[in-house]
Order: structure tokens, then sequence, then C-alpha cells
């Protein structure tokens, strides 16, 4: 593989059996392109992909090194693990991204570094379209564990469910200067679960859109123990996906004004839960935004006008202590544990934020599987 670029899996394996793609030498990986790396900037294709294969089941693409962009489209139980991936590709309609999971059941992207996501080449310019980077993309799948990953500097999102996905989780994964937009967004999707990330960006830290096009029934999103720094919000949410937010941290948001805040929760057909949360009172708390929204100045009038938060906490720059926050969102040196404030504001009695349920977050823990 070495030097070479668009490369597909063709071959399925079993549970027991797995394909494997990988390096011959695991010290020394080659690098997949999705364009010539000879100097033609015309993007092609993705570099490693089971793309439009629906009978391609039980892949494994295992620590390579890619220059563009890995895609697992269709079939099931397929995974992405131990991958280097900067830059990402894509059409320029929005579905740039380094890592982009579609139509794929029960797959899993685990322990990868994606870092520097941004069309440098220019391939976009004058289409007319932007290409909305991401580091890591969803559309239309079923069940997909995004675990473990390191998301470093992308210029959009940090992942972005793009539409009609059932029960995708996201957990302890760690989202680093996010410039551009919402770090977690989950856009039209069926009972989501968003909890132990460390999230640092300036747009949301977790954002809730629309519910499931294809899914009439009443949808729900697990929103918890996640740690937000220097967000727009914290978390932010509509009236039409009943969200449970809680045991989460926020840290240095911005002044409150009708586009940013803790949260914004807007009443609807599915009432929220909202509860255990280390707020900033720098900021506000909205139920709508914009210049006709509602939104409230402290934590106690939010309290009061909405019932949520019994138990929550604010203080200026946010409630909770931490071992060392960053100094803004490009510092990447920093340690979001816990000394004290929220050491004991969960809603099971332990500590809100990523590290209440994992001592590790990020590409740097140890495998959870070999």
């Amino acid at each position: 593989f070495r030097g070479v670029y668009n490369v597909y899996a063709h071959s399925s394996g079993t549970a027991d059996r797995p394909v494997i793609i990988t390096a011959r030498f695991h010290d020394d990986p080659p690098v997949l392109h999705s364009f010539d790396p000879t100097g033609s900037s015309e993007f092609a294709r993705p570099a490693l992909s089971t793309d439009g294969e629906e009978n391609v089941h039980h892949v494994i693409f295992d620590g390579l090194i890619i220059d563009g962009a890995i895609t697992l489209s269709g079939g099931h139980h397929n995974m992405v693990q131990n991958v280097d991936c900067t830059h990402g590709w894509g059409p320029c309609d929005g579905n740039w991204a380094c890592i982009r999971i579609e139509a794929c059941t029960e797959c899993v992207a685990h322990h990868n570094f994606v870092h520097d996501v941004e069309d440098t080449a220019g391939h976009c310019a004058g289409s007319g379209w932007e290409p909305r980077e991401s580091g890591l993309k969803e559309f239309t799948a079923t069940r997909v564990i995004w675990e473990y990953n390191t998301v470093r500097t992308t210029v959009r999102w940090g992942y972005d469910l793009h539409r009609n996905s059932d029960s995708p989780t996201v957990r302890f994964n760690r989202f680093e200067n996010i410039t551009g937009g919402s770090v977690i967004r989950v856009n039209r999707a069926t009972d989501s679960r968003v909890y132990g990330n460390v999230v640092s960006g300036s747009g949301s830290c977790v954002q809730v859109l629309l519910p499931d096009e294809e899914e009439p029934v009443p949808q729900y999103s697990e929103v918890h123990h996640n740690t937000c720094a220097f967000t727009a919000f914290a978390v932010n949410t509509n009236g039409d996906v009943h969200t449970t937010i809680r045991d989460n941290a926020a840290y240095g948001l911005p002044a409150g004004s009708n586009e940013r805040g803790n949260v914004n929760a807007p009443g609807g057909s599915h009432p929220h839960t909202i509860d255990h949360n280390g707020w900033d009172s720098n900021t506000f708390f909205h139920v709508e935004l914009y210049d006709n929204g509602v939104q409230y100045d402290t934590l106690a009038a939010w309290q009061s006008a909405t019932g949520y938060d019994t138990n929550s906490q604010a203080a200026p720059g946010g409630y909770c202590t931490f071992v060392d926050p960053p100094a803004d969102v490009a510092d990447l040196e920093y340690d979001l544990r816990l000394t004290g404030g929220c050491t004991t504001l969960a809603s099971d009695g332990d500590e809100v934020g990523a590290y209440g349920l994992s001592e590790c977050v990020g590409h740097d823990c140890a495998p959870a599987c070999e």
C-alpha cells in the first residue's frame, strides 16, 4: 500500500475471523491518499473504503495513515481503529470528513486520531458550495459507536451526524480546537447518546437538532457527563426530541447573548429532563433563541421559570474546579479532571463531566479491544 490511493475492500469476514486491512510493519504504516500524492490537487475518492459494498461485513481497517478520508458505507460490523487521519475529503456539499460511516449497521470507529481537517487545496473554491469540514461524519446508519477518538483542529464540526441515524453513540472522545461550528452535532436522529466527551471549541458543545425524518415515533436523546470548555452553548436542543441533560460540566463559556448560553431547551411535544449540571453563571439559560427568544440571566430565574436544574449549580467561569484548564480554544495542554466544586454534584452522587465515567478519554487510552 506504500504511496497508493483509493483502495476498496470487497471481501467479508465473520465475527470470529474478520478481514483485517493493516500495515505489514506496524511501526512503519503506509500513507493512503484520497488524491494523487505526486502533485495533483484533484480530489478523487476515499483513500480506503467499503463504499457501496452492502455485503461487505466484519472488515477492520487498522493502524494506517490516511491523507484524505476513510469510509464505511453499507454492510455491518465493520470497524475503523488506530488510524491517523488528516485533511479529509468529500464533495463540496457539506459531506467533507476524515472518517465517514454511512448506511452501516453496528459499525465502530475507535482509538483514531483525526486532525487538521480542512480543504487546504481549495478543491471547493469557486464551486458555490462550502465543504463544511467535519472530523467524523455519519449518515443513515444504525447503532454506530464512536468512542475513544481524538479530533483536533477542524474548521467546522468535530462530529456531524447529518441525517436519519438510529441509536448512535458518541462517548469518551476528545474534541480539541474545533473552531467553526458545533463540536458534536446530532441532526435528525433517533435515540442518540452523547456522554463522557471532553470538548474545547467555539460552537455548541453538544447540539441536538431535528428528529429523524423517517421515524414518526417519540424520539429521545441522552446528553450526560460531558465537559465543555469555551463553547457557545454546553447543550443546545429543540422541542421535538425529549433530551435528558445531566451531569455535564461547563467552563469558560462566553458572555450571554441571544445565541449563547449554558443551555437552550425549547418546550415542545416532549418535555426535557435537565438537572445536576455545573453551569457558568457568566452566560444565560434559554428556552428559545434569537431576537424573539426567552432567556434567563441566572440559574435561580431559570429554575423558577422551567423547573429544570433543581440540583444544578452555577458560578462565574463555571462551577467546577479543574486541575489545569486550557487558556483558550487553541490551548492543547490541559487537564480537565476535577479537583473540586463538582465532585459530588452528579445524579449518582459522583462527579460531573467526562471523568465521572471514564479514567481516560481520547485515542491515547488503552484500546478496549485488540
